[in-house]
């Protein structure tokens, strides 16, 4: 059968309030935040930046296309298994 309604009250009321504790949360903790988006938007950036800038600065980038940007893929394809497997890198750009 149903509860009273003023159980059902009282249910609704704690539904709402859980619901309420636990967004406050997620939005003071975790991503939902924007500033915390874009902090770690910014950090992601400044890491790829520095990537880049280190392979534009490799000299064995320099004669593949878009080395001297460091603006490259490098691929690698292995041949063989086990003990016998030998990886096969290819750089391009």
């Amino acid at each position: 059968m149903f509860a009273p309604m003023e159980a059902q009250k009282s249910i609704a009321a704690r539904v709402e309030e859980l619901t309420r504790i636990w967004a406050d949360r997620a939005l003071k903790y975790g991503l939902a935040r924007r500033e915390k988006r874009v902090a770690v938007l910014s950090d992601m950036h400044n890491r790829l930046l520095t990537i880049i800038e280190e392979r534009g600065q490799d000299a064995a980038l320099q004669a593949v296309a878009g080395g001297r940007t460091g603006l490259v893929c490098k691929t690698l394809k292995g041949i063989g298994k086990g003990s016998d497997f030998q990886n096969g890198g290819r750089v391009r750009g």
